[in-house]
């Protein structure tokens, strides 16, 4: 009886032990073979626009590293609320990605009243992609500093605008800081779009922008476009000339955003782990990043999946501060 007891504990050991080997093989495969056809990159926001424009670099170099063909998916419209529940409720198998920004996945926390998803729950988070600074861009008939721009702007009350990307973007909640620590009593004019807004700045419909150097690099140097202050700790070595906004009298902000990105909860760790290393490896590679660079984009640190998470976290706690500033109504 003993033995055969003995006999049946080995032989159910051997067998939990052949199914943990199996388990095992089967993830190891799969992660091996992921992926095995096109991955859709979302963009929550229109082309043409810095967020586009960084994601379709990131898509041909996806492409290089993973093997498979890897295409931007733009679904623009309401702050980038649609693009981002687009992705929080597809099928969570690595085929559709989210590239989120301080907006989808920080901002919008605070300041929708029923936001479609949970900015930090319904995605599995796979990695920081970049950071920006933000240049206050103003328009060619624009005084040449922030200083004078101010007071051009204070007598003539109830006239002027400023443009943004949409509600809720940081262009939008930066806009508000500055002109409420200001004064100058600009109306808010919302755009579908970075490159929309660009363009009423152009035209002397609104005065000014918050934007990269990138973006608006080509308006810069034939002077259509003047950039008056930049929200960094320091000057860009590229454009030495331009203060930071402490420099330039507003103190206690550094207007800036960042890009991450990730998939729908739930998908398996196996390929978010191959999505970070594959991204890592490419922000890390020189040749790459001076593409980026040349789009007005920082690098960001490099974090893991959890790590992110951490960092998309303490984001949402801190544009819960700087809304409560902005007194921007909940949308």
């Amino acid at each position: 009886m003993h033995d055969y007891l003995t006999k049946s504990i080995f032989n159910c050991l051997s067998i939990f032990g052949m199914l943990l080997s199996l388990l095992w093989t089967a993830e190891v495969n799969a992660a091996e073979e992921y992926p095995i056809r096109t991955i859709n990159l979302v963009v929550p926001f229109n082309p043409g626009g810095p967020t586009d424009n960084f994601a379709r670099v990131l898509a041909d170099n996806l492409t290089q590293k993973l093997g498979q063909s890897v295409v931007v998916l733009n679904k623009g419209g309401a702050g980038g609320t649609i693009g981002a529940q687009y992705v929080a409720r597809s099928k969570p198998d690595g085929y559709t990605l989210l590239v989120g920004t301080a907006a989808t996945n920080a901002i919008n926390t605070s300041l929708m009243k029923s936001l479609p998803y949970d900015a930090l729950e319904d995605f599995s988070h796979i990695a920081l992609l970049n950071t920006q600074a933000l240049v206050l861009l103003a328009g060619p008939n624009s005084p040449p500093t922030l200083e004078k721009f101010v007071k051009k702007i204070k007598a003539e009350p109830g006239k002027n605008a400023f443009a943004s990307a949409g509600i809720g973007t940081t262009s939008n909640i930066y806009g508000e800081i500055i002109n409420i620590r200001t004064g100058m009593d600009l109306t808010h004019v919302s755009f579908k779009g970075s490159s929309a807004a660009l363009q009423s700045v152009l035209s002397g419909d609104t005065q000014f922008l918050l934007e990269t150097f990138g973006f608006a690099q080509g308006h810069i140097v034939n002077g259509s476009i003047k950039p008056l202050a930049i929200g960094a700790s320091t000057r860009s070595p590229k454009h030495p000339d331009v203060p930071t906004f402490q420099e330039a009298g507003i103190r206690g902000i550094v207007p800036a955003t960042w890009a991450l990105l990730a998939a729908p909860r739930n998908t398996p760790p196996h390929i978010i782990n191959k999505l970070n290393a594959a991204v890592s490896g490419i922000l890390a590679d020189p040749a790459v990043w001076s593409k980026f660079e040349a789009l007005g984009f920082d690098p960001a640190p490099k974090m893991n999946p959890e790590e992110t998470k951490k960092f998309v976290a303490s984001e949402i706690e801190k544009f819960r501060t700087i809304l409560s500033e902005a007194n921007i109504p909940l949308q």
